[in-house]
């Protein structure tokens, strides 16, 4: 109706608002989206945590409206090596 120029009388202002903000947050999610997948790029080797730590807001607006693809799109958790303590010799 926005393109045609068309008066919806049934419709209120805040229907209106809705509807624009509803485009504009699927924009701003895509854009987020690349955002976040542009700073892995930029730093491969990070963590999530580091890139958490690197974009604090971009990573708040992806946890809080896109967690799923957030988690799906994130370097996936480093098992720390284990290690050996040969400190005490057991046996003797």
């Amino acid at each position: 109706m926005d393109k045609l120029g068309l008066d919806a009388s049934w419709q209120s202002e805040t229907t209106k608002f809705a509807l624009v903000n509803d485009t504009k947050e699927v924009d701003n999610k895509a854009q987020n989206r690349q955002d976040w997948l542009n700073l892995q790029k930029q730093y491969p080797h990070a963590t999530k945590t580091e890139l958490r730590n690197l974009s604090p807001a971009l990573y708040a607006r992806l946890y809080r409206c896109d967690r799923i693809w957030l988690n799906n799109n994130s370097p996936s958790l480093q098992k720390p090596s284990v290690s050996v303590n040969k400190r005490v010799d057991w046996e003797k």
